[in-house]
C-alpha cells in the first residue's frame, strides 16, 4: 500500500521551511514567478476565461503525470 504522505512529500514542498537545497530553491522560486504571472493575468479578466481555465487545468495534469513517471 503507497504511503500517502511520503507520495504527497515528494510532489509538494509548501511547508513552513525555507528550502534548503538549491534544487528546492529554484523550485520555489519558479512557482513563485508561474503564481506570479497567472495571477496578474487573471486580475486583468473582466469575466472568468473558460477556454484558459481549462487549457491550466491540462497543463497541470499534464505536468503531474510526467511528476509520477518520474518517481516510478
Amino acid at each position: 500500500m503507497i504511503d500517502l504522505a511520503d507520495f504527497q512529500r515528494r510532489f509538494y514542498h509548501d511547508g513552513p521551511d525555507i528550502p534548503e537545497t538549491p534544487e528546492l530553491q529554484t523550485a520555489e522560486r519558479e512557482y513563485r514567478k508561474a503564481f506570479l504571472a497567472a495571477a496578474r493575468e487573471a486580475a486583468n479578466w473582466h469575466e472568468p476565461d473558460e477556454a484558459a481555465l481549462k487549457k491550466a487545468w491540462s497543463a497541470r495534469r499534464q505536468a503531474r503525470r510526467r511528476a509520477e513517471e518520474d518517481i516510478d
